[in-house]
């Protein structure tokens, strides 16, 4: 009984002290209007920092986020249009500058933070979903480019042309990067002809190589041959791979290092559109296949650092320029994503002042922007109607060349000519810098036709494996690993005419042969080789039998000269006479 009457006065006690403080309430708030009055316990404190930069921020600029969850800011900037991530330090300095020019001060680091957050949430919860483009962007069937000036303004490539473009007229929104330089407004007049006098080529071929690419460079959606420059020491090869990316993405940094993860390589794919990597030595395995990924088109997962679970992803396709003295594509798949340059040494005569160099750039690049702009046009109008019999591993790049073709300076099919012949040159290289490959190749030759086990295949690929000092140099140890090295090659071996066969449903057994039309190829070859070795040895016998020939006739008239007692008188004449037999062709 104690108990209850006990917990009943605790209930009516509780019950009181809350009605007492809910009158309290309702006098102090007897002035404020009822929509605002939504709390019991209102209190008129002054807004805090965090409040008055969200204030200002909602103000001066507009929020959303894309697809992948990042939270941009479409803001207005002395005049004009900008859009930057909300991570950003240029997006944190803008907000820094508003809550400075209205309050001379400075916010706390707190406050800064908490709003920053706030305008995030607003951004990925009440924001829209846009898409955010860097440099290059693609709209129903329009390509946009960035000229990253101070107005905004965009290029706007159609089939019927192109034209310059505010940013309040496009629908395509871009980011800003930092490091990112402005391209000059593009002119008309000319052709991509002009690249032959400033770049160091010495083949029609090279040129279309290059100007194909920068062609496939301006598609936004890729994918992209990776271009490789290659040449020996002083062949200019850092300074086109600069000029080029100068030319469609200009930068502060034109020239980077070889990235030593994938950490590094997918961060430098987000900030910059074309990617320049200068003076490498060698590719690893790991990198060349990341650099596949990225040309075209890959995704790369990291755990997000400072976190257990949480995961950084992200999705690039990017052109790309490697320079270097080696060969760089010794990896099958990474040789058949390339186009390949071989630069030669830079003759003294045609040496010039960097600042020159430079200057004669800079003056015709709107005109090469220009050409490579009418390019693009004339490939949106045609590329829907372009048929190809045949198409290489990089079709997208492939189609779309030929789609511009009718803009260019040089003949039709002259891009795909130029194409073959530089694959068929990767392709000799990749195999011959590839050890399995090779063996496989002279294994063929000589037994036409082989089967049998991975680990019959080791023990008999062992005999032709390369040997320096007594070891084996870059050879497998096992016979799985061996088995994946022939599997990397087959498609290049297959250019070649050897067939790798491998046996299905639990049987392990591979079988190489050779492709009867190659068989047939290779009889025809070794005929006309047997035959050009008995002409050799025929012209051989002639020479040796016309050699004979003159020495017998100049000693002879030696001896006739002595006889005749002319010897003074005729030893000029008589030298004379054995060079000038020597000289007869028999």
């Amino acid at each position: 009984m104690n108990e209850a009457c006990l917990k009943k006065r605790t209930e009516a006690k509780k019950k009181h002290i809350v009605e007492d403080a809910i009158t309290t309430s309702n006098k102090k708030n007897s002035n404020i209007p009822p929509e605002q009055n939504n709390s019991l316990f209102l209190t008129t404190q002054k807004p805090t920092q965090a409040d008055f930069i969200m204030e200002m921020a909602n103000k001066n600029a507009k929020f959303f986020h894309t697809s992948d969850y990042q939270s941009y800011a479409f803001i207005e900037n002395c005049g004009h249009e900008e859009i930057w991530p909300l991570n950003s330090d240029v997006f944190e300095r803008w907000i820094y500058s508003l809550f400075y020019r209205n309050t001379k001060k400075s916010p706390s680091r707190i406050a800064f933070q908490n709003a920053i957050k706030s305008l995030e949430s607003k951004a990925l919860f009440d924001g829209p979903e846009e898409k955010v483009s860097l440099r290059f962007g693609e709209k129903d069937g329009a390509i946009y480019v960035d000229l990253a000036n101070k107005s905004s303004d965009q290029v706007k490539i159609t089939k019927d042309g192109w034209e310059i473009i505010s940013l309040s007229k496009s629908p395509v929104k871009f980011r800003r990067m930092k490091g990112m330089l402005q391209l000059p407004e593009p002119k008309q007049g000319k052709s991509l002809e002009i690249l032959k006098s400033m770049l160091n080529i010495d083949s029609e071929e090279d040129l279309i190589m290059i100007a194909s690419w920068l062609i496939g460079a301006m598609r936004p959606s890729g994918p992209f041959p990776i271009l490789i420059l290659q040449g020996v020491q002083g062949s200019s090869k850092s300074t086109t791979a600069q000029m080029l990316k100068c030319l469609i993405d200009p930068s502060m940094v034109p020239i980077r290092t070889l990235p030593t993860s994938d950490w590094d390589l997918a961060i430098s794919a987000d900030a910059s559109w074309l990617l320049n990597y200068d003076n490498l030595s060698k590719l690893t395995p790991k990198m060349s296949d990341a650099f596949c990924r990225v040309a075209t088109g890959g995704g790369f997962g990291i755990r997000s650092r400072y976190t257990n679970r949480s995961e950084e992803l992200f999705y690039s396709v990017r052109p790309m320029i490697l320079n270097g003295i080696p060969d760089l594509a010794e990896r099958h798949d990474l040789a058949d994503r390339s186009l390949f340059i071989n630069l030669p040494a830079m003759p003294a005569e045609k040496r010039k002042p960097e600042s020159e160099l430079w200057r004669e750039f800079y003056d015709e690049q709107p005109y090469l922007l220009g050409a490579l702009f009418n390019a693009v046009s004339v490939a949106l109008k045609n590329y829907d109607n372009v048929k190809v019999s045949s198409l290489p591993r990089m079709a997208d790049f492939a189609k779309w060349v030929i789609a511009a073709e009718p803009a260019l300076s040089w003949g039709e099919g002259s891009f795909m000519k130029a194409y073959d012949e530089n694959r068929k040159r990767a392709i000799e290289a990749a195999i011959e810098s590839d050890h399995v490959a090779s063996a496989v190749i002279r294994l063929v030759n000589e037994t036409k036709k082989w089967s049998g086990t991975p680990t019959e295949l080791k023990t008999v690929l062992d005999m032709y494996a390369p040997e320096q000092n007594g070891w084996k140099v870059d050879w497998p140890k096992a016979s799985n690993v061996l088995s994946n090295r022939l599997m990397r090659a087959q498609s290049f071996l297959e250019t070649k005419g050897i067939k790798v066969e491998r046996g299905k449903s639990g049987n392990r057994n591979i079988t190489i042969s050779m492709s009867e039309q190659s068989t047939s190829q290779t009889g025809q070859e070794k005929k006309k080789a047997k035959y050009a070795a008995r002409l050799k040895d025929n012209h051989d016998d002639m020479a040796s039998s016309g050699k004979r020939l003159r020495y017998e006739i100049a000693a002879e008239a030696e001896i006739a000269s002595k006889q005749l007692g002319l010897e003074d008188e005729c030893a000029d004449n008589t030298t004379a006479t054995k060079i000038e037999y020597e000289e007869v062709e028999i």
